[in-house]
């Protein structure tokens, strides 16, 4: 779907560091995950996997 359209697309809801690789393999350009951010017991350990799955990701938002 996502390759078809002509916009930049977010998405919002249930994004967890286990599926943002399927999420910007599907063509998101933003991602929110605020619980998966806040809810967690060590913060910056959490954004630091979820960026190295991002970079990781051939699609990764470039």
């Amino acid at each position: 779907m996502a390759q078809d359209m002509d916009t930049d697309h977010l998405d919002i809801g249930g994004i967890k560091a286990h599926n943002v690789a399927e999420i910007v393999a599907r063509g998101a350009t933003c991602v929110a995950m605020v619980t998966e951010i806040v809810g967690s017991d060590h913060i910056e350990d959490k954004i630091a996997e979820i960026q190295k799955v991002i970079k990781n990701h051939p699609a990764a938002f470039r």
